[in-house]
């Protein structure tokens, strides 16, 4: 929902640090913006060709950066940029005041650099996901609030996720806390006809005819003997289940840390791995979710004989709903989780928060990929792979806040002002053409650095009149 600030929610009453405020007329939202025309007429220059010249040589330094910063880290976005290496080109583009135009914002990178560097920012995108995570980056939160906030978050959900996630130690027999499980698909073997889990199958090197020598998954009841593969696809598969599970003793064993499987050789190990695990998620999945989740079919598709996008593949994309991304624990923590937040009365700190639950979305969903050379998601593409790691949805929300939004946002806090209080933001979502048809003042504008490998055949022109008769901001051809 649009909401139109006038003032945002005061920070200093608890007497912790300061911050800036957001001035009067922010706004941030998914509704055509009512404040734009009022903020371009504010901040803009109106262009006169006789008297304005724009000279400005090429960018041409050398940048070093690294992706390695927490406010890189505060939230996913594929083929983000490093807000330091964007702000060398807004100061080596514009002046000090200047305006600066990002309508294709994605995760806000450029706004925020504007920001930095003492310009005003106008961020637009279509979507929703995007403008939300550009709100973020660029509103500014107390960080001594938002760690507050998050350890009254912590003892509000702390019962229930301990319930969620609570296990055995099986050399203690004392309480324990699960670290991770791995899931894994089950295939039939063509030879022998055993129903196997792909994550005990044995991995053998092959040659090809072309000379290739590719890796093939082989019955563990058929080798050495017999080297055929296992088929892996989607025809050919039983159902996936838990193979695999971490804990954390919470009784006193050192090492802490224990695993066990399914098939252990230790009598006790499977014992516990099917007394405690597999009683554990047999009890959650006979109990209903308690909290609001997206009941929503992907892509809002209703009729499941159809594609519901670019993304969606047949005999792959087998699943229909945002829920199903999820294993039902999972996502009965990450809806308990967003339940507790929805209940913050200060909303930017509410939004904080909501930004570090969405941030670790991914790798809380079954597309978070177990494997020997590291793990994690496949960019691009709602990928669920055969052997998949659920991760415990709170280790890494706590993270993301402790680890990643709260430095960063202390860092953002030491440009004070310069940010947040000598400048105007504003975001939205509409159609573009809205604004660079506009009628009235037209601002010369620039445009975030541009990526030429991830854009093609777009056109941008700024236009002065609702006549659209004379260009008058810079046109980009991204070719």
């Amino acid at each position: 929902m649009a909401r139109n600030m006038t003032k945002a929610s005061g920070h200093t009453q608890l007497g912790l640090s300061s911050i800036p405020q957001m001035p009067e007329g922010y706004y941030s939202g998914d509704r055509p913006n009512p404040n734009l025309r009022m903020f371009v007429e504010e901040h803009a220059t109106q262009y006169n060709p006789e008297t304005d010249s724009y000279d400005i040589s090429p960018f041409s330094e050398p940048i070093e950066t690294t992706k390695a910063t927490a406010i890189y880290n505060m939230h996913v976005y594929w083929s983000k940029k490093p807000h330091d290496a964007v702000c060398k080109y807004i100061s080596h583009y514009t002046e000090l005041g200047d305006l600066v135009l990002d309508p294709f914002c994605g995760s806000g990178g450029t706004a925020l650099a504007a920001l930095i560097e003492g310009r005003k920012a106008i961020a637009i995108d279509r979507s929703p996901a995007a403008t939300f995570i550009t709100k973020n980056y660029c509103t500014p939160v107390n960080p001594d609030v938002l760690r507050l906030a998050l350890q009254q978050l912590k003892q509000k959900i702390e019962q229930e996720i301990n319930w969620l996630y609570e296990t055995a130690c099986d050399r203690c027999g004392g309480r324990a806390i699960t670290g991770y499980t791995v899931y894994s698909e089950v295939f039939q073997c063509p030879r022998c006809l055993n129903k196997v889990p792909l994550f005990d199958c044995i991995e053998v090197q092959t040659e090809t005819k072309q000379g290739k020598h590719p890796k093939i998954p082989v019955c563990p009841h058929c080798h050495p003997k017999h080297r055929e593969a296992i088929n892996t696809e989607l025809e050919n598969r039983f159902g996936s289940i838990p193979v695999l599970v971490t804990y954390q003793c919470l009784s006193g064993c050192k090492p802490r840390r224990g695993k066990r499987l399914y098939n252990d050789q230790d009598k006790r190990k499977r014992e516990f791995f099917e007394q405690y695990d597999l009683s554990k998620l047999r009890e959650i999945e006979g109990k209903p979710i308690p909290h609001w989740y997206p009941p929503h079919k992907m892509m809002n598709v209703t009729d499941d004989s159809q594609p519901w996008g670019d993304k969606w593949r047949a005999g792959t994309s087998n699943f229909r709903t945002v829920a199903e991304l999820f294993t039902k624990r999972n996502l009965w923590a990450l809806a308990a989780i967003r339940a507790g937040i929805i209940a913050v009365a200060d909303d930017l700190v509410k939004d904080a928060l909501l930004f570090g639950l969405t941030g670790i979305a991914l790798n809380s969903s079954k597309m978070y990929k177990e494997r020997d050379n590291g793990r994690g998601i496949s960019s691009g593409t709602y990928y669920m792979p055969p052997i998949s790691r659920e991760m415990v949805v709170t280790n890494g929300f706590y993270y993301k806040v402790e680890q990643q939004l709260i430095p960063a946002f202390r860092e953002l806090q030491s440009y004070g002002s310069l940010i947040f209080s000598r400048v105007f933001n504003i975001w939205q979502r509409f159609e573009i053409t809205q604004f660079l048809k506009a009628d009235g003042p037209s601002a010369l504008c620039l445009f975030g650095p541009v990526d030429p490998s991830v854009c093609c055949g777009v056109t941008v022109r700024l236009y002065e009149g609702s006549e659209n008769q004379r260009v008058i901001g810079q046109c980009l051809e991204l070719v």
